[in-house]
């Protein structure tokens, strides 16, 4: 029997005596993209962190392909793009792009290749040779979320991914999760329930 993507059970973080989650049980099932909706301070970002293995739950377990989040099995199946993602602006483009496929184990050419094909996903294509600095926004956005694509990766957690963009970039956006999700589950956090709504 396949193993759900994502299962969470009784998970709750507890920060300074003050319950960040308390008692998730989830189960999910790979698919259309999936919503995770909730005001400003509902814990959204924290179980993306915790499923992401960057935070440990105080209670409770979760598992993805029905391994716990940092096992070396979930290497290569999944990826995270934090909302305040950030370039290094001493370098390209298309040479941080390469370097994140080289941490994915690929050689210099596939790596080149990858890097290629992801700026390609998000049509920045003509970005590769810009340093971040010269991007608006909403490229920059569009950028961390190629990075996000490298390797291909079965489940892509995504944090607010449409925050404080104008409506032309919240658009491509949309269309670019759309087209992956054929071959990418995709799990997206707002608290914009009508953007949720066209996405999911």
């Amino acid at each position: 029997m396949k193993a759900p993507i994502i299962e969470c059970r009784q998970l709750s973080l507890v920060y300074s005596g003050k319950p960040a989650l308390s008692d998730v049980n989830v189960e999910l099932e790979t698919g259309e993209p999936i919503g995770l909706v909730g005001p400003n301070g509902a814990g959204k970002t924290t179980l993306l962190n915790i499923l992401s293995g960057f935070l440990l739950p105080t209670y409770g377990t979760v598992k993805l392909f029905g391994y716990p989040p940092g096992a070396p099995e979930l290497i290569g199946k999944i990826s995270a793009l934090p909302q305040d993602a950030r370039l290094d602006p001493s370098f390209t483009i298309g040479e941080q792009l390469v370097f994140y496929g080289r941490l994915q184990g690929m050689d210099k050419p596939q790596a080149t290749l990858e890097a290629s094909r992801v700026l390609e996903a998000v049509s920045l294509a003509e970005a590769a040779k810009e340093k971040p600095t010269v991007l608006s926004h909403g490229m920059a956005k569009r950028v961390a979320i190629a990075q996000a694509l490298i390797g291909k990766p079965e489940l892509i957690l995504l944090d607010e991914p449409t925050a404080g963009l104008d409506p032309v970039n919240v658009r491509t956006i949309r269309t670019i999760i759309a087209k992956q999700s054929s071959e990418t589950t995709f799990v997206i956090s707002s608290h914009d329930l009508a953007e949720l709504d066209r996405q999911c």
